[in-house]
């Protein structure tokens, strides 16, 4: 039943028209890939760390709002702003920002080992370290998944995220 709910979501999210408030959007998409992704030892952690690389970017505020009442596998979610590569630590997915893709390749670098699912949302070429790729085509947000990239990270990608993947 779950799963149904959440394919329901995902392909009225699919459909959904992109407006000023494309980050509440993403923060949508963002939870459900939280959802749809199992990393390995989860509950050896205590938080469920979403990081955005960046200050201020208006996702992070979408982010704090969904996050509340919400988990991830039975764990609080933590949301933090890194504002550079060097201030990145352990975190369960990680949100590189258009105006940050020219750093990805070094917080991928810093985040090596590590199960981290790197989220972009880059409208051209998609960065080779990126796992999903968010865009915008039509007015309609939608994703990009990297499954191999997936597997380097030690993440597993549920058939239904694989199957909604563009």
């Amino acid at each position: 039943m779950k799963s149904i709910a959440l394919s329901v979501l995902f392909l009225i999210m699919l459909g959904m028209p992109a407006q000023a408030q494309i980050e509440t959007h993403q923060a949508t998409f963002i939870f459900n890939f939280s959802r749809l992704i199992q990393w390995p030892n989860i509950h050896s952690s205590p938080v469920f760390t979403i990081a955005v690389l960046g200050r201020n970017h208006p996702l992070t505020a979408e982010l704090k709002t969904a996050a509340q009442g919400r988990n991830v596998g039975g764990r609080e979610i933590a949301i933090v702003e890194h504002n550079s590569v060097e201030d990145l630590q352990y975190c369960h997915m990680l949100f590189v920002p258009n105006n940050r893709l020219n750093q990805i390749k070094s917080a991928s670098d810093a985040l090596t080992g590590q199960p981290t699912l790197i989220i972009t949302e880059s409208q051209g070429r998609i960065p080779d370290e990126t796992i999903i790729n968010m865009y915008l085509e039509n007015s309609r947000l939608g994703f990009r998944l990297n499954e191999e990239n997936a597997r380097k990270r030690n993440l597993q990608v549920s058939t239904q995220l694989l199957n909604f993947s563009r």
